[in-house]
């Protein structure tokens, strides 16, 4: 069967993150781009008479619901999701320190992610103030229930050590972390 699917990727990524991972699904793609290293993309849900789903990773499914009408996808794939973000200390500490060190922020935090494939060039060309609006955004957004008479599947790696809170009906996936959907 052809699917339409539109990946979301997180804060700090890029549609980059998805390449490997859209390669084994069927289908058309399309990527969403917050525009943290290159220009901002919103892709159009596609009028082709095909099921779209939207696969989402991290703070992915608050770009889905802040951008996009939700009752458009047949279905939502949900990795390392919430429905609001539980370390808000975290967030804090790296909003004061994105001001004076972004490149260490974003380091940290691809640590944080067990992200061994980071490409460094990614580090030296990025928006900042996009980065420092979305940690205020992962401060304020709240999807609540937005999402419950939707259609979705929520995964989460047991090893997160990003979101600690999983969807409540959330997949557990063993030795995975908060890039579960790359194990």
């Amino acid at each position: 069967m052809t699917i339409n699917t539109i990946f979301f990727h997180g804060w700090g990524y890029s549609p980059e993150f998805w390449s490997n991972f859209a390669s084994k699904i069927n289908g058309y793609h399309s990527f969403y781009n917050r525009g943290y290293f290159s220009n901002p993309l919103n892709p159009p849900i596609p009028n082709n008479g095909f099921p779209t789903k939207a696969i989402t990773h991290s703070m992915g499914l608050f770009f889905l619901v802040q951008d996009y009408r939700l009752d458009d996808f047949d279905e939502i794939i949900i990795y390392g999701g919430f429905k609001k973000f539980d370390n808000i200390k975290a967030v804090k500490a790296m909003k004061r320190k994105i001001k004076t060190n972004p490149q260490q922020v974003l380091r940290d935090f691809y640590q944080l992610c067990d992200d061994n494939l980071c490409q460094n060039e990614m580090i030296n060309r990025f928006n900042q103030y996009k980065l420092e609006q979305d940690l205020q955004l992962l401060q304020d957004f709240d999807i609540g229930n937005m999402i419950d008479n939707i259609p979705y599947k929520a995964f989460h790696g047991k090893n997160d050590k990003i979101t600690i809170i999983p969807f409540e009906n959330a997949v557990m996936l063993e030795n995975a972390g908060h890039l579960c959907n790359l194990t």
